[in-house]
């Protein structure tokens, strides 16, 4: 398999599933559709979730102390933490989301559209629960099974199409995985998705693969058709903190590095930033519609949600 993402290994209790949903480490058949159903539901929250800031972006305000930012953050680094912050908050706050899988029912207006309706719960900052909805078809594609040296192997591969209903907004929705298990091992990826409806050259593609213990994950985003950053994230637990590691590259293809731990409070991170020969600090506190940034200069700024 094509090693082109941060891994993130899981063993030992890491083997039980954190944010993303994986399925503990027992690797039969009926486990596999329940990680794929997971990873549907993170990309599709984190994807749209993403969609609907950047269109309908705030700036940055509020600048609270007579000092500056410090000159090697800038903008996009802000927005970046901001962000990812909002896209993987589930994480951050170690809670997964949920999701439950129907067929759409009929009194349900997409009823005859799609046969599935995805039911996702996502909790927040304020203690509340935000809820989104994903109508969809998937489709199988392809299916081999076949008996070599006494082990099974099978190979499936779906194609999902549907759409992202968020508050009143909706999204295109697109997904495909495959999987393949052989005895005790499999390998399984998934690429999904979101397009807005409005703009549809804007759009986040996530890809997640697995490969026996170890989990990939990477995003991508598109404005205009084109892309403008590429994205990579691994976490992991030290010392009783969610740790988690991100890497973004910029359609110049500078690369920046931020490491996020969980403070005292759990709306508070403390970030260490790295870029080339550069690093620094910065702590970051969730209030209820924005961001406060407190750089290691003293300056302190609110980024609105």
């Amino acid at each position: 398999m094509n090693k082109k993402f941060l891994t993130l290994i899981v063993s030992g209790v890491m083997c039980v599933p954190m944010a993303f949903g994986i399925a503990g480490c027992n690797k039969k058949d009926k486990n596999i559709n329940i990680v794929a159903k997971d990873v549907y539901a993170l990309s599709a929250v984190s994807g749209a979730t993403y969609l609907k800031e950047m269109e309908n972006s705030t700036s940055l305000t509020s600048k609270i102390t007579a000092t500056t930012r410090p000159a090697h953050f800038s903008d996009a680094d802000a927005n970046n933490l901001k962000n990812s912050i909002q896209m993987f908050n589930q994480i951050l706050l170690d809670d997964t989301l949920t999701q439950q899988t129907t067929l759409t029912p009929e009194t349900d207006p997409y009823f005859g559209t799609y046969n599935f309706v995805m039911n996702i719960s996502v909790p927040n900052i304020n203690g509340g629960v935000d809820e989104f909805k994903m109508y969809y078809n998937e489709t199988e594609t392809k299916t081999n099974k076949e008996i070599e040296d006494a082990s099974l192997e099978v190979e499936v591969s779906t194609k999902l199409e549907g759409i992202m209903v968020v508050s009143g907004d909706v999204f295109d929705v697109y997904g495909e995985r495959e999987f393949e298990t052989e005895g005790n091992e499999s390998e399984s990826s998934i690429e999904f998705t979101t397009k807005s409806k409005t703009n549809p050259n804007n759009f986040i593609k996530i890809s997640q693969e697995v490969e026996n213990n170890e989990v990939e994950f990477e995003y991508e985003i598109y404005k205009g058709g084109i892309k403008v950053s590429e994205s990579e994230f691994e976490v992991e637990q030290e010392k009783n903190h969610t740790v988690v590691e991100l890497e973004f590259k910029n359609s110049n293809q500078n690369k920046a590095t931020y490491k996020l731990i969980k403070g005292n409070n759990s709306n508070e991170f403390n970030v260490t930033y790295k870029n080339g020969a550069t690093t620094d600090t910065l702590k970051i506190v969730m209030l209820e519609n924005a961001f406060e940034f407190t750089y290691s200069n003293g300056f302190t700024e609110i980024i609105n949600i």
